[in-house]
Formats: structure tokens, C-alpha cells, sequence
């Protein structure tokens, strides 16, 4: 993962990275090419061998020559407003939707063992991996499965909760890790504009 994103940053600096070719995210229009706006630094957090890294990455903001506004183009391994890489959320929502007996703490851990932090000299620290940000990517899933409608007659443990509010988030979750394509394009949108 680390080779990915040091890859994609390297692209971005030597101009090897292409304009999108769909329409504008604000005007709907489709120019012949976009012209490169500026690039910025992005934190990117992943999992590895039991510890989470933390790497910046830049990415591009793409300016429309129809109507002047910029958006930025996502590169495949990152989620919009998610610092984790999109693998180790999808992979261990899976794994808490998938295995009844899995709890959200035991859901986030390396065979048993606290997931920690390395910084960038891969020097320890005292932080962990923390088990509310499993329930946040679970909602972040189930609210793109409400976008897209999707059903949620789906069985999940009734050990993993305990309320219908919460049982219709994991139902909605584990339906978006199952639903393909139509879900590829909501979560992991290409071109990305800032909130209006």
C-alpha cells in the first residue's frame, strides 16, 4: 500500500497523472479536456502488520474551462472524507458483517492484538485503533446504501445489536459490501467537488 501511495504522489509531481474524461461535477458539461488546477497534500492512514501508518499523498484539483469551477479527481485506493485507504474499510467492515461471533473491538484488532500507531520513522506510540471508527464506516456504507435505495432485508447476528435503528444501519451495510457496481460509484466517485 505504502509503494501505491508513494507511487501516486510521484505521478501527480511529474504531470503523469490524466485529466478525468466524463462530465463536470457542478455544470454537468463536457469539456474536451480539463486543465490542472493545483495539486494538495492528503494524510492517508493504513494498516499494516498490526500497526497504522500514516503517509501524505497529494491530489489534483481539475478546473472546468465551461464553468470555472474545480473539483478533485480521487485516486482509486482513497474514500472521500475517510482518512483509512478504502481496502482496510471495506475489509474489516466485511469481516464484522461477515462473522457473527466478531464484536467491534475484537472486529479491529491483528489476531488479538491491538491495532497501534507508527509514525512516519515507524517509532511506537501509546494510540490504538479505536472501535467506534468500525461503527463509523459501517455508517458511512449503510448511509451509501440508503442513497441508492438499496433493501436491507438482509440477515444480520442479533448479537451485533441492540436497537432496530442500529440492526437497519448493519443490514444497510453488509447490502452496500455486497452490491457492486452501482455502490463502486457512489463510494468511490472519480471527481469530487467541494460541499456547496
Amino acid at each position: 500500500m505504502e509503494e501505491i501511495i508513494h507511487g501516486h504522489s510521484r505521478a501527480v509531481k511529474s504531470g503523469g497523472i490524466k485529466p478525468p474524461d466524463c462530465d463536470c461535477p457542478k455544470c454537468k458539461g463536457k469539456p474536451e479536456t480539463y486543465k490542472r488546477h493545483d495539486s494538495y497534500p492528503r494524510i492517508v492512514k493504513f494498516v499494516i502488520d498490526g500497526f497504522i501508518q500514516t503517509r501524505t499523498t497529494l491530489l489534483i484539483r481539475w478546473k472546468c474551462p465551461l464553468c470555472k469551477k474545480t473539483f478533485v479527481s480521487y485516486p482509486k485506493f482513497l474514500l472521500r472524507y475517510k482518512q483509512y485507504v478504502a481496502t482496510n474499510i471495506l475489509t474489516l467492515c466485511s469481516t464484522y458483517l461477515e462473522q457473527d461471533h466478531e464484536t467491534y473491538r475484537s472486529t479491529i484488532t491483528d489476531n488479538g492484538t491491538a491495532i497501534g500507531y507508527a509514525d512516519d520513522e515507524d517509532k511506537i506510540d501509546e494510540r490504538q485503533l479505536a472501535h467506534p471508527t468500525l461503527w463509523r464506516w459501517l455508517g458511512f456504507l449503510g448511509a451509501a446504501a440508503r442513497i441508492l435505495s438499496l433493501g436491507a432485508n438482509t440477515h444480520v447476528s442479533a448479537t451485533k445489536y441492540r436497537s432496530i435503528k442500529r440492526r437497519r444501519v448493519l443490514q444497510l451495510a453488509k447490502v452496500a459490501l455486497n452490491s457492486g457496481n452501482e455502490l463502486q460509484r457512489i463510494l468511490f466517485p472519480q471527481l469530487a467537488t467541494a460541499p456547496s
